[in-house]
């Protein structure tokens, strides 16, 4: 199973806390909140989903770290900023965005 790997044809900038993703070749601008951007910086081809979410769990030091990690994936391969296609392995289930914030609880809303 191939590692998530960022598109290489966009332009980025980032303002204030946020990424901004311009997508020169589907003219499609994206705004990654701080987490999503951690998550996308790290899609380097080489570094696995568990891997990124061993980062993102010292960093942000939440329980769901893999969760929140499958979920931006998800997103960010719908979005097409990512160039291939991510395949949870078998056995887990990619959970949405309410379901995350229901088992983080109130603390969830406040992550950025």
């Amino acid at each position: 199973m191939p590692h998530p790997q960022k598109i290489k044809t966009v332009h980025i900038e980032k303002l204030d806390n946020e990424l901004c993703i311009y997508d020169w070749q589907r003219l499609e601008v994206h705004n990654l909140n701080p987490t999503a951007a951690k998550v996308w910086e790290r899609c380097d081809g080489q570094t696995s989903p568990a891997q990124i979410a061993e980062k993102l769990q010292g960093e942000l030091n939440t329980p769901h770290a893999e969760e929140l990690v499958w979920l931006t994936l998800q997103r960010l391969e719908k979005a097409h900023l990512l160039q291939d296609k991510v395949a949870k392995p078998a056995g887990h289930n990619i959970i949405t965005r309410r379901e995350l914030l229901k088992g983080l609880g109130v603390a969830a809303a406040l992550l950025p």
